[in-house]
């Protein structure tokens, strides 16, 4: 036999309060807001400024999503950096603004200040954005330059890299070019795979930067060769005239892109300046460095020693 309780648990002689909306008792507690975390897989071309699309499965509601938006970062907004396969956590954040990440007003990836407005992220059909990528966004993103490409220059044109069937970083040229520039640090130059007589094998290979202004900028890479040697030319060459010199080796730096018009660094023939002295028919052995212009001078050869 047991004894009947005075005050039966949890009311504890008080009452829960009554909802009227449900016409229940209204919970002890409040349920917070669960941020849901997502693996997703991209499963199309990057194309898309500020979002790319995916699939994956929401472990919260146990849906999978055949296609599903998902928001690029703020710094790798209007950057093109991702390939379908790439597999990525996700989340699906509560913000002021509701389940979306949001987007600059005018500014692509960060607001330019405090001042910008944030607005709902839509996508091209008008919908709104609700997960975004879990990605640091300051990763360097591989290129091959598709327009040549000299200090200061902008608005050019490099291919998103892939990997081929044998594991090797190949131009994806069925995508989208990158839109880049080469003014900070500004001192990259390189010849792409438009100019004449190369290709997406002997251009230039870059690695570029997401900069806090949304350009793409090239911090580094393999360009144009600072040294060459080659061989001479049919004829005596007076100082300061330009001949065809024979390449025979790309000397600095190490893998550099050579400038001949094969693109090889042995056999081609480019325009070089000759410097001071004349230089003799058929000489080799001459060595030639960058002019600071995109083209070549000699500075190191068997010179005729001039008459007294």
């Amino acid at each position: 036999m047991f004894r009947k309780r005075a005050s039966p648990a949890p009311a504890f002689k008080q009452p829960a309060p009554f909802n009227p909306i449900t016409g229940r008792f209204a919970p002890l507690g409040t349920s917070g807001v669960v941020t849901r975390v997502a693996m997703m897989q991209v499963i199309e071309a990057d194309t898309h400024v500020n979002y790319v699309v995916c699939r994956g499965f929401d472990p919260e509601t146990k849906r999978f999503f055949n296609t599903v938006n998902v928001a690029k970062p703020y710094g790798i907004r209007g950057a093109f950096r991702y390939v379908v396969g790439n597999v990525l956590p996700a989340i699906k954040a509560k913000t002021i603004l509701g389940d979306t990440p949001g987007v600059a007003e005018t500014t692509i990836g960060h607001p330019v200040d405090l001042d910008e407005t944030v607005g709902i992220l839509l996508d091209d059909d008008g919908i709104a954005v609700s997960w975004i990528l879990l990605d640091t966004g300051t990763g360097l993103i591989p290129a091959i330059l598709y327009d040549d490409i000299a200090p200061g220059d902008t608005d050019k044109y490099a291919w998103p890299c892939i990997l081929d069937e044998s594991g090797v970083i190949v131009a994806d040229t069925d995508a989208e070019k990158l839109t880049i520039a080469n003014t900070f640090p500004g001192t990259f130059r390189g010849y792409g795979s438009s100019h004449a007589d190369f290709d997406e094998t002997t251009a230039a290979k870059v690695l570029l930067q997401l900069m806090p202004d949304g350009l793409l900028q090239i911090v580094g890479g393999k360009g144009l060769a600072t040294h060459i040697i080659g061989s001479g030319p049919s004829s005596t060459v007076a100082a300061s005239a330009t001949f065809t010199l024979t390449l025979t080796a790309v000397a600095a730096p190490h893998g550099a892109q050579s400038p001949s018009n094969t693109g090889s660094s042995t056999g081609g023939t480019l325009t070089v300046t000759n410097w001071a002295d004349d230089l003799p028919a058929s000489a080799t052995g001459i060595v030639c460095m960058s002019d600071g212009s995109g083209g070549y001078r000699v500075v190191d050869a068997p010179y005729t020693c001039p008459s007294s």
